[in-house]
């Protein structure tokens, strides 16, 4: 369980306005949805609610797939520089 401090709350602060991809990233590189909802201040159904909608946006039905369209994402992103 987290405590909440000033550290914690700037940290929700901060998180929160990358949302969804967020939590993408973090389910994309492997963690479970506890730790992503740990990791990005939430709770594991607001991840999974995020990641089905993500998952819906994309046309994609895994977290292998996520993670597939994360690194080409970054890929290009790193071809265009």
């Amino acid at each position: 369980m987290t405590t909440v401090n000033a550290e914690n709350i700037a940290g929700v602060v901060a998180t929160r306005a990358l949302h969804p991809k967020r939590i993408a990233e973090l389910a994309a590189s492997g963690k479970t949805n506890r730790a992503v909802a740990e990791a990005a201040f939430v709770s594991p159904k607001t991840v999974e609610a995020n990641l089905a909608r993500v998952y819906r946006k994309l046309r994609i039905s895994s977290r292998a797939e996520l993670g597939a369209w994360m690194a080409a994402e970054s890929a290009g992103a790193e071809s265009e520089t």
